[in-house]
């Protein structure tokens, strides 16, 4: 019976008995095993040890790091799996299992593969994420998360990338595999968990990605006190900080936050102290905490000055110029975001500049200035769309629109307004969602299919 069929596919190791047909053209490991014993020794090994891998997809270089051998090799490895119909490249230098064939290459890796060898190959993998991962990191955020990593083995391959959109690129297409390597931690790897995790936070928090992130955290902080590091459990308790705060629960939030600020203490983390205490400041000032809010700031400030970031430096400046145009005290915010704007162009920080082009955006419209704001708001928005900040995107937009209004330019409000709109929708945000309930009001309620 179907059903009965259904159970025993269910179970992983019995999906190849399951599907066992009695006679040999219809039995499904006898299939693979005309495929599998054309290929050459090489190919057949790196077809072993792919089934290592997560999932639910990877490139050259990450087979590569699995089998130890140079990428340069392992291309017309590949060719051959592909050409066998052992593996599909289902995109361009991106290469993905039938279900099946990785549950046989499972059984093949484990009879053929000693124990050394697969802990060196994922060894080797575990490290190429990593250090790949933490590169990446060093780019698209200049205030680094703050994160030591063991040197890398032999034959890992770890990449470099030449500027923010390579490593943003990267990130994009490696993050499902990432989280599969968190979600399905293996024995003895808790420090690469905990790590990668650390070096993700900030383009999951970025691109939305908030659940998530709460769910990486959760197991960066599982694997960290398993393994007993200090820093790993501040970076835990900052990234469940993080994830909460975005979901909008902020006790929970500070709660996490104030043992990540404990720990990073503890560590004598400067840098740790700082991002903390940033996201503290942002936090309390959406909860309506002026007092709190450049508390945190000036905190957070003086934290990076003492770690010598010069990208963070310009955050805890602008969120100090932020507060303070809030509060009328216009004039010395504009000081306080035009030092941040330049401390942030001189660090490469991308991000860092779309958020104080964003804040001197505001500034200027509230003193009049309305075409400096649109200025200031079109740079933040073309900025925010280069990082990937699609949230901070809309609503800059929105107010890119306010100041078009402002100073008489309708036509262009209208179109950055609806322009918002579609990028909402594209996010998925609900209808009462306070961004997209605002944004259709100013476009006279209209609704995106």
């Amino acid at each position: 019976p179907l059903g009965a069929l259904a159970d025993e596919l269910r179970e992983a190791g019995g999906r190849l008995d399951a599907l066992d047909g009695g006679e040999e053209s219809s039995q499904v490991r006898a299939v693979f095993s005309w495929s599998y014993s054309a290929l050459s020794p090489a190919a057949a090994r790196l077809f072993r040890l792919l089934a290592l891998h997560p999932g639910p997809d990877l490139d050259r270089r990450a087979a590569a790091a699995l089998s130890g051998a140079p990428p340069e090799r392992v291309r017309a490895l590949l060719a051959e799996l592909t050409g066998g119909h052992l593996l599909v490249e289902h995109a361009p230098g991106r290469y993905a299992f039938h279900d099946l064939l990785r549950v046989y290459a499972g059984e093949l890796v484990t009879a053929y593969d000693d124990e050394w060898e697969r802990r060196s190959a994922l060894r080797r993998m575990m490290d190429h994420y990593l250090h790949s991962a933490r590169a990446a990191d060093v780019l698209v955020t200049p205030q680094p998360n703050p994160v030591d990593v063991p040197a890398p083995k032999s034959g890992a391959n770890p990449l470099e990338f030449e500027d923010h959109g390579r490593a943003l690129a990267w990130f994009v297409a490696e993050h499902p595999v990432l989280l599969e390597i968190v979600r399905q931690p293996r024995p003895g790897f808790d420090g690469h968990v905990w790590r990668l995790v650390t070096v993700l936070a900030t383009f999951l928090d970025r691109h939305g990605y908030w659940q998530s992130l709460l769910t990486a955290a959760r197991s960066a902080l599982v694997a960290a006190e398993r393994e007993g590091d200090l820093a790993g459990r501040a970076g835990a308790h900052r990234g469940l900080g993080l994830a909460l705060d975005r979901l909008k629960c902020p006790e929970r939030a500070r709660e996490h936050y104030l043992r990540a600020l404990e720990l990073f203490a503890a560590l004598g983390s400067d840098a740790g102290q700082a991002r903390t205490h940033q996201h503290l400041s942002r936090m309390s000032a959406e909860q309506g905490s002026s007092e709190l809010v450049l508390e945190h700031a000036y905190r957070s400030l003086e934290h990076y000055r003492a770690a010598g970031d010069r990208a963070g430096q310009a955050a805890a400046l602008n969120h100090i110029g932020w507060r303070q145009a809030n509060l009328g005290d216009h004039l010395r915010a504009l000081a306080h975001c035009e030092q941040a704007l330049e401390l942030a162009r001189a660090a490469g920080d991308v991000a860092g500049q779309a958020h104080t082009s964003d804040s001197l955006g505001y500034i200027h419209h509230q003193l009049g200035r309305y075409q400096q704001a649109v200025d200031h708001y079109r740079q933040a928005a073309r900025l925010f769309h280069a990082t990937g900040d699609r949230h901070s995107e809309a609503a800059c937009l929105i107010c890119l629109g306010d100041s078009h209004r402002s100073a008489g330019q309708s036509a262009a409000a209208h179109e950055v307004w609806t322009r918002a709109l579609v990028l909402t929708a594209e996010l998925g945000l609900p209808d009462d969602d306070p961004l997209r309930t605002g944004l259709q009001q100013r476009v006279g309620e209209r609704k995106v299919p």
